[in-house]
């Protein structure tokens, strides 16, 4: 219930920002507003009317939004719904170049609110970084070191009477040897303590006690935050484009997309994460929101702007028939769309299936290390005969691979391709060196498993790993 709340929040924030970007920059030039609606659907509530005559409602579809503008809905200008506006209040008597930027300014908003949501977090908030000179450490639920008694903030004294002072001390004290270790910890009583405790094998052919570095925060300044926030913003642009590139060049189809009923259904473990993820979840789909809009699609603002271009290359307008034809076929488009990737997500739900999950039997383990390194194991097992002769495509949409397997790759390297069969003939197994851009909190691995003709994608799997979550002490 609370991720449902937060998703129309998040979405109504998202939406109510990108129609103020409207509403502003069409009262700057004078164009007459009806109304600014929040929602879809028929009237839930009227906030009030302002002085010059705009409606500002909230509806009863929590989805969307708009600002009715004269002379924006191929009306005539001596239609009834304008009686008694001028022509210098009409949205299509504007220059081309005011009606370009009433029409960009919602998407400006969408990518302005999610840059000052990443500096805001840059600047207040900081980056949580594991702190390998300290021996406080971090205690992984249901692994040994807890079964002991040791908890997080703990500080670890000495192994087999080796002193600890940092946890890069307490890794190679623990790297020396397996079986049984002689623990003395301080607890947060000051307490002095001492175990004796025995690694547990986990997968990847890792064996661990379960304790992690201590986080600490590192706050970035002004400059340093505006720079961080822009290198974010710019992946996020950078990861649309990509994923519009999948879907034209058939790598990825309308099952792969995810609607709003999708969205919702994964706000409840968002809203689990705590404030930081809630905020960029917004700020991420407000940056997508933005651009998408922008597409040169009809009855978006992208295909809207793609009109004002096309009249200044022709040097008149487009006659208003042709222009309502054209959007009212784009709206049907985009409906149909709409009602499909509901379907998907909505068989999605009855399935009670992981969304970008399709093959349970594959595995993906990592570790960082304080070089900024990235230990990569992907194991791949019980694959059937269908699976003979798949290529396997692994991408990095945040960090490069610098080898594979132990053999080094050429350089800026974020894709790997291979083959089913070149895997089972090494094991099972891919294992990779890889490094992330930098102060990245998370790692994206996706997985395709892609047909011998390379037309279709078999199916897919994302990762999303946060990298300081290291388990192997």
């Amino acid at each position: 219930m609370f991720g449902l709340i937060y998703f129309i929040i998040a979405l109504s924030v998202i939406v109510l920002v990108h129609e103020i970007g409207h509403l502003l920059m069409a009262k700057r030039y004078g164009v007459h507003c009806f109304e600014f609606s929040i929602g879809m659907g028929p009237k839930l509530v009227h906030l009030y009317t302002d002085k010059s005559g705009t409606k500002y409602n909230i509806r009863w579809i929590p989805i969307g939004g708009y600002v009715q503008m004269a002379g924006e809905n191929n009306l005539e200008t001596d239609s009834d719904i304008n009686k008694g506006l001028s022509k210098g209040q009409m949205l299509d008597q504007k220059t081309s170049w005011q009606k370009f930027q009433i029409l960009i300014a919602g998407s400006m908003m969408n990518f302005i609110l999610g840059f000052l949501i990443f500096f805001s977090l840059n600047f207040f908030g900081g980056i949580n970084s594991q702190n390998y000179q300290s021996n406080t450490v971090n205690v992984v639920e249901d692994y040994p070191a807890e079964q002991v008694g040791i908890e997080s903030g703990d500080q670890i004294i000495s192994i087999n009477g080796n002193q600890t002072d940092s946890y890069d001390e307490i890794s190679q004290e623990l790297d020396k040897q397996d079986g049984k270790f002689e623990i003395e910890y301080q607890d947060s009583d000051s307490q002095l303590n001492i175990s004796d405790i025995e690694k547990k094998q986990v997968s990847c052919d890792k064996d661990s006690i379960g304790i992690t570095p201590s986080e600490t925060n590192d706050k970035y300044n002004f400059i340093d935050s505006i720079t961080k926030a822009f290198s974010s913003f710019l992946m996020i642009i950078g990861s649309i484009f990509l994923s519009i590139k999948m879907l034209f060049t058939q790598m990825a189809g309308v099952s792969d997309l995810m609607g709003p009923l999708g969205m919702a259904q994964g706000s409840s473990s968002i809203v689990d994460e705590g404030f930081r993820a809630m905020m960029l979840t917004i700020s991420i789909l407000s940056i997508n929101i933005g651009l998408v809009n922008l597409m040169p699609i009809p009855a978006l603002d992208g295909g809207r702007i793609l009109f004002v271009v096309i009249e200044v290359i022709i040097r008149k307008q487009i006659p208003k028939k042709i222009e309502m034809y054209i959007n009212s076929i784009g709206i049907f488009l985009l409906l149909l769309l709409f009602l499909t990737i509901t379907v998907v997500d909505f068989n999605r739900i009855l399935e009670d299936e992981s969304i970008s999950m399709e093959i349970s039997e594959s595995e993906v383990c990592y570790q960082a290390n304080q070089e900024n390194k990235i230990n990569l194991k992907i194991s791949l097992n019980d694959f059937d005969e269908s699976y003979e002769n798949v290529i396997i495509d692994i991408s990095l949409e945040n960090a490069k691979i610098i080898s594979i397997n132990n053999q080094e790759v050429e350089a800026d390297t974020y894709q790997y391709e291979t083959s089913v069969d070149q895997i089972i003939s090494e094991k099972n197994d891919i294992v990779m060196q890889i490094i992330p851009k930098d102060d990245q909190e998370y790692l994206l691995i996706e997985l395709k498993f892609i047909n011998a003709d390379r037309n279709k994608v078999e199916s897919q799997e994302k990762y999303y790993l946060p990298i300081e979550q290291d388990k192997g002490d």
